[in-house]
C-alpha cells in the first residue's frame, strides 16, 4: 500500500510509528482479509494515486479525493469513507480576514492545491515544506495561512488550539457530484475494491470509522 505520510490526521508519523485514520483503516481491512500489509511510505503528495499503476502496489492512501482527472482504466476507488470541505488554517495575530497580498501554502497535486491556484490573483502561494515546519512559520506569521481540508485543520486546531481556521467552501474544481470524497484508489488487477468497500460500508453502519476518526481530532 503506497501511503502519503504527511496528512494527519489521515496518515502521518510519529515517535516513528505510522499513524491515522487510513493507517488504522487498512491494517484492519488487511487484517479482516488474512493479508499482510506492507506501507510504501512517501513524502511528496502529487500523484500517490498512480503507484497502484505499477504491479507492486495494491492500493493507495493519504486524504485521497476522488475526482474526475484522477480516473483511470486501470484504478478502481473504493466508496467514499469521509466528506470534506476547503479551509485556510491561520494565525488570528496576522490574519485580518482577507486574502489578498497574503502567503498561503498547500500540498502540491491535491484538490486543496488546485483552489489555491484559483486564488493566485489574491493570494501569494507557496508550496508546503513539512507539517511541524509549516504549523511553525504560521505560529511566528511568516506565512498567513495554510490551505485545508476540514479535518486536517481540525486535526491542526486540536492541537495548536491558538490558530483557526476560515469558513469552509466547497472546492471550486470539479471533482464530481459527490463534492470533495476521500476514497482509496486500488488497482484493478488486486480485486479488493469491492472487499474494501464492503469493509468500509460495516465501519461506517458500526460507528467504528467514526471512532477512529474521533481518535485523531
Amino acid at each position: 500500500m503506497a501511503i502519503y505520510t504527511h496528512f494527519r490526521p489521515l496518515a502521518f508519523k510519529e515517535n516513528g510509528r505510522l499513524k491515522g485514520v487510513d493507517v488504522d483503516i487498512l491494517r484492519l481491512f488487511a487484517k479482516q482479509q488474512g493479508l499482510r500489509v506492507k506501507f510504501h511510505q512517501h513524502n511528496t503528495f502529487d500523484k500517490v494515486w498512480l503507484e497502484v499503476l505499477n504491479g507492486q502496489i495494491d492500493v493507495a492512501a493519504g486524504g485521497i479525493g476522488r475526482m474526475p482527472a484522477r480516473e483511470h482504466p486501470h484504478i478502481e476507488w473504493s466508496q467514499p469513507y469521509m466528506k470534506v470541505q476547503r479551509t485556510i488554517v491561520v494565525n488570528p495575530k496576522c490574519w485580518n480576514g482577507r486574502h489578498r497580498g497574503k502567503t498561503i501554502r498547500g500540498t502540491p497535486g491535491s484538490v486543496g492545491w488546485l483552489d489555491m491556484v484559483a486564488m493566485a490573483s489574491v493570494a501569494k502561494l507557496e508550496p508546503g515544506k513539512s507539517e511541524r515546519q509549516d504549523i511553525r512559520d504560521l505560529l511566528s506569521c511568516k506565512i498567513h495561512g495554510l490551505m485545508r481540508g476540514t479535518i486536517s485543520a481540525m486535526a491542526i486546531i486540536k492541537r495548536h488550539p491558538q490558530l483557526k481556521m476560515e469558513q469552509p467552501w466547497e472546492t471550486v474544481v470539479d471533482v464530481g457530484p459527490l463534492g470533495e470524497v476521500f476514497c482509496f484508489p486500488v488497482s484493478k488487477e488486486s480485486h479488493l475494491a469491492e472487499a474494501l468497500s464492503s469493509f468500509l460500508t460495516h465501519m461506517q453502519a458500526s460507528g467504528d470509522l467514526d471512532r477512529i476518526i474521533k481518535k485523531y481530532i
